[in-house]
């Protein structure tokens, strides 16, 4: 009877084994199914934000490019408000000139007055640039 109990304990002994090694496997297929869901959550949250920081990088970009091409177009809208200044200038001095040269009455100073109030306008166009340049 003593070799039945011990071969009794021995079966249940492994049985006891398998059970835990089978309980062991099932809880680290739990453990590892666990993990890749996590892994899984987390990956597709980092391509959430690089696709968020792709988008935010294009808003920007076109952000950058309207205003350098506002700022390109007011520098040509002041460019050619001076060069109008100076042409206008230059024809009335030629007109001024060609009216001396026939001995016809010639204004007085009017030119320089149109050129400095260009100037001022040049200044006054650079001065409101740098105050939103400073602002904004």
């Amino acid at each position: 009877m003593v070799g039945e109990s011990t071969a009794a304990l021995r079966i249940q002994a492994r049985q006891r084994g398998r059970a835990a090694r089978r309980d062991l496997g099932e809880q680290r297929s739990a453990a590892t199914s666990i993990q890749a869901a996590h892994r899984g959550k987390a990956a597709r949250r980092q391509q959430q934000t690089v696709r968020e920081d792709g988008a935010a990088a294009k808003l920007q970009a076109a952000q950058r490019g309207r205003a350098a091409r506002k700022e390109l177009e007011e520098q040509k809208a002041a460019a050619v408000r001076i060069q109008a200044v100076h042409r206008g200038a230059a024809g009335r001095r030629a007109a001024g000139a060609t009216r001396a040269a026939q001995g016809l009455d010639v204004p007085s100073d009017a030119d320089s007055a149109d050129e400095a109030n260009a100037v001022r306008s040049f200044d006054l166009i650079q001065s409101s640039k740098l105050c939103l340049t400073i602002v904004g």
